[in-house]
């Protein structure tokens, strides 16, 4: 459960550090715990790719 979700956070630490995971968070209102535990549905999915494409923009 969660394995795609979670791999968001770490591609946003990778790129912001700290800033960025937490920016992940506050964008798509779930801790990485939460995503870790929530199953890859779709529209989850597609919330968190929306997100991370913010903040590539914005850290990058």
């Amino acid at each position: 459960m969660g394995q795609k979700l979670a791999s968001f956070f770490t591609k946003a630490h990778q790129i912001g550090g700290l800033r960025a995971h937490i920016r992940l968070s506050v964008l798509t209102k779930m801790s990485w715990k939460a995503a870790s535990n929530a199953p890859d549905v779709p529209e989850i999915i597609k919330r968190f790719q929306i997100a991370y494409k913010r903040i590539e923009s914005e850290y990058k």
